[in-house]
């Protein structure tokens, strides 16, 4: 407790810096080994590993105020994608803000359009769905993040050595 009291004192930018070095330790640590005795607990650990990611990338983007219906307004997560990510996104939004609003996730199924949305995680066996619609993603200032190396997204999650990167 007394270690966290000491940063408020500290000068704004340093104390953000601190702040962003903490959560890159939690992010590293999530993004390490994915040793799990099954296939399905791995695959759960990855999916929590990427959720954490998007959160993160919402709060390290500089979204323009004209990115949202409304002052104060959602932040929206799509997923193109398992319903186990969209449960684990739905479960940090319950508990975390992104730049302080609130986050709304919503599952976009086969044979839906693509709403408007900040972030829009699609999974690699849906890449052909966000091929069709990149440009006009592009234009409503969406950030995609895929998985995969050949995925068309701004962002490419992989797993290499039991490591989810991007």
């Amino acid at each position: 407790m007394d270690a966290l009291s000491r940063t408020s004192s500290l000068p704004s930018g340093v104390a953000a810096w601190l702040r962003r070095c903490v959560w890159g330790l939690v992010l590293a640590c999530l993004a390490g080994p994915l040793h799990a005795t099954t296939e399905s607990e791995q695959n759960s650990m990855e999916y929590a590993v990427k959720a954490a990611f998007l959160f993160k990338f919402g709060e390290f983007v500089d979204w323009p105020a004209t990115s949202f219906d409304e002052p104060g307004g959602a932040f929206f997560i799509d997923v193109i994608g398992p319903e186990v990510l969209v449960g684990m996104l739905e479960q940090l939004a319950l508990q975390r803000k992104i730049n302080g609003r609130p986050v709304q996730v919503k599952h976009v199924k086969a044979g839906q359009t693509i709403p408007r949305a900040h972030i829009l995680f699609v999974a690699a066996n849906e890449a052909e769905r966000l091929r069709t619609a990149t440009e006009s993603l592009r234009a409503a200032g969406t950030l995609t993040v895929a998985e995969g190396t050949n995925a068309p997204g701004i962002v490419n999650f992989v797993v290499r050595d039991n490591k989810v990167r991007f």
